[in-house]
């Protein structure tokens, strides 16, 4: 009879570490392409400092995404859900899912930042902003759509525990990793589109020449940075949120539902919305500030 492999947070834990390390872009990529250095470059350093930011935010607020995630799936506000999550194990069950966060931010950061860069670097300035804007989030959201079996193991760990990951490692098949990839993809399209086209409106109408990273006016163009991020946070996650909540209840699901069902099945959808936008607003805030310090290059 062959025994089936089984979650262990410490293996999973190393692998991941390897994995990062591993894989982490070197700064000398930046320099090695052959067209336009110079703006590859630029693109580059802005995505691997994003990258890199996102790994301080996975580990100082991995324990909101848990919570956020279990009120997607059971409703609640976020101090009931919060409770009942440390009750079922404390610290380390609000950090459920931490090896694949460590893969997945990072990675998904600079995939955010690279279409992004490259969209409004690339695309001739002719084009209204909205569509290279646009462009650069359909890029985005296609490299989450790839990494969605790495989000549907993190969020089942999230939700259900070591239990809901072991359940899927009991019936293992690649439908059921992808399960909710859809709707990875249009919450990503949906919540990376305004929040870059908000972004990227905001800080072109800071004039060239005040663009400063040292001297008198670093202070005030950090601020005005942060500020840009927490004003992009907000028009993305009041758009995308319910996107979110249906994308996580199909995941974390056993039965294979569609998204219609899912509907019926998480009758508080509306509920689940309202108590999660806060959270998630607060959350998103702190990670854009982070994320708007890393693209000066300063942290």
């Amino acid at each position: 009879m062959v025994s089936t492999p089984t979650y262990t947070y410490q293996q999973e834990i190393v692998t991941a570490l390897i994995l990062l390390i591993t894989l982490s872009p070197h700064p000398a990529l930046a320099s090695s392409f052959p067209l336009a250095p110079s703006l590859i470059s630029k693109a580059l350093t802005s995505s691997i400092s994003a990258a890199k930011s996102s790994l301080f935010q996975v580990t100082l607020l991995m324990w909101t995404r848990t919570t956020m995630n279990h009120q997607y799936k059971y409703g609640g506000d976020f101090k009931t859900s919060l409770n009942t999550l440390y009750l079922d194990g404390g610290i380390k069950r609000l950090y459920s899912g931490l090896p694949f966060a460590l893969i997945q931010v990072p990675l998904t950061r600079f995939c955010d930042v690279l279409s992004n860069e490259l969209a409004t670097t690339f695309i001739l300035s002719s084009v209204p902003l909205p569509l290279r804007s646009f462009a650069g989030s359909c890029v985005a959201s296609s490299f989450r759509f790839i990494l969605t079996p790495v989000d549907t193991l993190k969020s089942t760990l999230q939700v259900n525990g070591k239990e809901g990951l072991n359940e899927i490692l009991e019936d293992f098949n690649v439908e059921r990793l992808y399960r909710g990839g859809v709707g990875n993809a249009a919450a990503s399209l949906v919540g990376h589109y305004p929040f870059f086209l908000t972004y990227n409106f905001l800080t072109d109408l800071i004039p060239e020449g005040a663009r400063s990273v040292e001297g008198e006016g670093l202070l005030t163009f950090l601020a005005y940075r942060a500020a840009v991020g927490v004003g992009a946070s907000a028009a993305s996650d009041c758009v995308s949120n319910v996107l979110r909540i249906l994308k996580t209840v199909r995941q974390t699901t056993e039965e294979d539902l569609t998204y219609k069902e899912v509907r019926i099945y998480a009758p508080r959808t509306r509920e689940n919305i309202a108590t999660t936008n806060t959270a998630r607003f607060a959350r998103r805030s702190r990670s854009s500030t982070n994320c708007s310090r890393r693209k000066t290059g300063i942290y």
